[in-house]
């Protein structure tokens, strides 16, 4: 099932299984003789059934046809190896985030080791490393293969149609995420740089330190264009771009204040600071928690610990292979 979202864009609603998102919201950028589609789904017969559906609803696969990955993450990434196989299409990326997605799918699940050591360090449970990591589609199921990706830099444009698509480099939630404009009609397809109902996440990477710190920098670089309209990469499609922006950043700076009077004058890890800072929305405690939801919520406090440390609010200390925050 597709649905025209503005004249010649196109949503197909992906399914994500055994993840918390759900779907994913692929789009297709109608053009003359090629068309773009943005973002792919995981590597799994629900995402790829459902992609190749809605590509072919609307006649995409018989054309020329070439993808944008907003970032390198599964469920954007997933199929692109696959559809890029296909005579003639070409894969654009950022440049970091697009390097990423080539590593992803030389390596596999072994892309995601100095990640996964990374956390172990700041107090993740081994069960739970495990589990992750081998039963999360974020870490099993992305693209495989050879796969070429043409960099795309800040400020490129890719037209496809009446579509004049200006990359804009918004990192955060990955090193290298990237979005498109829609200059003349204001239509920015955000990837999961900004969503209507979900913060954004700024995952643990070992090469991004500070990432909440990345985010709110990007939010400042693209606060005041002409926004009219977001297509994301989940959830539903919005306007006030500025609005959802602000509330995205007063949310995240809310949360900082919960680490820091949490932490309080005692030592933590991140996983142990977790527990205390997240509930689910049920209400549930810590234990209503499934495995990967768990991990991202130590993640995301981890982000938090670190901007605090920027700010100079708390400093680390490493002992026995652990690393604690505390209060200044």
């Amino acid at each position: 099932m597709t649905e025209e979202v503005a004249p010649g864009v196109h949503r197909m609603e992906i399914p994500l299984p055994r993840t918390a998102l759900r779907t994913l919201n692929a789009y297709l950028v109608r053009g003359t003789a090629r068309n773009l589609l943005v973002d792919t789904g995981l590597n799994m017969p629900e995402s790829r059934d459902a992609l190749y559906a809605g590509l072919a609803e609307l006649g995409a696969l018989e054309g020329g046809l070439d993808i944008f990955l907003t970032h390198m993450h599964a469920d954007h990434s997933g199929l692109a190896a696959e559809l890029a196989a296909r005579p003639e299409t070409t894969v654009y990326a950022g440049a970091e985030d697009g390097a990423a997605v080539i590593r992803l799918a030389a390596e596999g699940p072994a892309f995601w080791r100095g990640t996964l050591d990374g956390m172990a360090r700041h107090g993740c449970p081994e069960s739970l490393l495990h589990t992750v990591a081998t039963t999360h589609p974020g870490m099993i199921a992305g693209p495989v293969g050879d796969i070429a990706v043409s960099f795309v830099n800040e400020g490129d444009v890719l037209r496809y149609g009446a579509a004049a698509l200006r990359m804009l480099l918004v990192p955060g939630h990955t090193p290298g995420h990237a979005a498109l404009l829609d200059e003349e009609r204001g239509i920015l397809l955000s990837g999961d740089f900004v969503l209507a109902d979900a913060s954004t996440t700024t995952p643990y990477r070992p090469n991004i330190p500070d990432s909440l710190g990345v985010f709110f920098r990007s939010l400042d670089s693209v606060r005041d264009r002409d926004i009219r309209l977001v297509l994301p990469g989940h959830g539903r499609p919005f306007g006030n771009a500025r609005a959802r922006m602000d509330a995205l950043r007063a949310g995240r700076v809310r949360k900082l204040e919960d680490t820091l009077r949490l932490l309080g004058n005692r030592e933590a890890t991140a996983a142990e600071a977790a527990p205390q800072l997240h509930r689910s929305r049920s209400g549930g405690g810590w234990e209503s928690y499934m495995p990967a939801q768990q991990w991202f919520a130590i993640q995301d406090t981890l982000a938090f610990l670190e901007r605090l440390e920027a700010e100079g609010r708390v400093v680390r200390a490493e002992k026995d292979g652990l690393i604690r925050f505390r209060a200044v």
